[in-house]
């Protein structure tokens, strides 16, 4: 049988695959929802970052994949360079599509980028991170083992680099082609003896290319690497300083323990370095990332477009925990607002700043902390 797919999946199947624009009236009137399921299925997709937005009368959105082949058709073949701000200049487009792109070119190995002022120089390797659907297919026949086994659906994601949504919506598609048999399973996905996939007509050059690199390399045999301490993020307004300032000080027992590697917000960058690249850096490799929350928070575009997004992206795909913090009274529990679901601190979310004493505030936000951290590593105590 096969498996339905999710509201994600199906907003998806909607869109255009040529990376154009349709309008969310046109969309929402084509799926058939309800405005509030559609803005909420929607903004989840914007925090993937798997689609984004696009002018036009009531608003348009559009696959984020037809950005990608947009900025690497800017991108010399023959491994010249490009600066960001000329492919910027050209294409049109704000920092934060720019950056949200940048980082799933980088990602797909479609894109190196190499120091430099400005955000670096950015050079193609050969690679196409947009395959056609039939590709798609074809690089999920390869991967199969002609044996029959069964890999497991973690295992396939990981070295096919997708989603899961992709996955079951490729899935989906060779089954009902009869290339794929439908057996039970964690990932049902073995192929039919003798499946073979020949169409390769009418491809763009750069997808052509791919086809000779769709399987997947094998993966590389390491030694195992004792496990870092986490390092921690903080995403906060410079208004609340002092309050961030307050918080380090309580979580210092976990730094000198060995808990935690380091408590980093913007005011370490080191004199000469170019803040922005930094922030995003360290934000990469944060595995705990904290969001100081008050108004000024909320109403900061660097916090929202830049660190709160790029946070709730990593959270979803469980490459870091994002925890907030209340510090003042806001409107943070709005359903606009991404992190409304997640659970914050301290005690019951009662803002820092509405405690008699704070430091039995932050003392109730550095205990509940310091579970957390335990439970990313066991191991360590203090």
């Amino acid at each position: 049988m096969t498996r339905r797919l999710t509201d994600e999946g199906t907003f998806l199947a909607e869109l255009p695959r040529d990376g154009s624009n349709i309008g969310n009236i046109s969309l929402r009137g084509q799926l058939g929802w309800q405005e509030e399921k559609y803005q909420a299925v929607r903004q989840r997709l914007l925090v993937a970052g798997a689609i984004s937005l696009a002018k036009g009368k009531g608003g348009s959105v559009r696959r984020v994949q037809g950005d990608c082949m947009a900025l690497l058709r800017l991108v010399p073949r023959d491994g010249g360079t490009v600066s960001k701000q000329r492919l910027l200049d050209r294409l049109g487009w704000d920092e934060d599509l720019f950056w949200t792109i940048r980082e799933m070119l980088v990602h797909e190995e479609a894109l190196v980028v190499r120091p430099g002022g400005g955000g670096g120089a950015f050079v193609r390797t050969g690679r196409s991170p947009v395959l056609t659907p039939e590709q798609e297919e074809q690089r999920l026949l390869v991967y199969l083992s002609p044996d029959g086994a069964t890999p497991s659906l973690q295992q396939a994601l990981e070295e096919l680099r997708w989603t899961e949504n992709r996955f079951w919506q490729v899935r989906a598609r060779l089954v009902e082609k009869g290339l794929v048999l439908d057996l039970a399973g964690p990932a049902p996905v073995v192929p039919v003896e003798g499946a073979r996939f020949v169409n390769k007509s009418g491809l763009d050059d750069d997808i052509a290319q791919d086809l000779n690199e769709l399987k997947p390399d094998p993966p590389a045999v390491t030694q195992p690497q004792p496990a870092e301490p986490p390092l921690v993020f903080i995403s906060y307004s410079r208004r609340d300083r002092e309050l961030c300032d307050r918080l380090r000080v309580h979580l210092s027992p976990f730094l000198k323990g060995g808990l935690i590697r380091d408590v980093w917000h913007d005011g370490d960058i080191q004199p000469g370095r170019e803040w922005d690249t930094e922030i995003r850096r360290i934000l990469e490799q944060a595995q705990v990332i904290l969001l100081l929350v008050s108004p000024d928070f909320l109403d900061s575009d660097y916090c929202h477009h830049v660190e709160l997004k790029r946070a709730m992206q990593r959270h979803q795909m469980g490459e870091a925990v994002v925890v907030p913090i209340i510090l003042r009274f806001c409107l943070w529990q709005s359903p606009s607002v991404w992190f409304s679901k997640l659970q914050a601190l301290p005690r019951d979310a009662k803002p820092i700043v509405s405690w008699s004493d704070l430091d039995a505030a932050f003392h109730d936000v550095a205990r509940e902390l310091q579970r957390l951290l335990m439970q990313i590593r066991p191991s360590t105590s203090l």
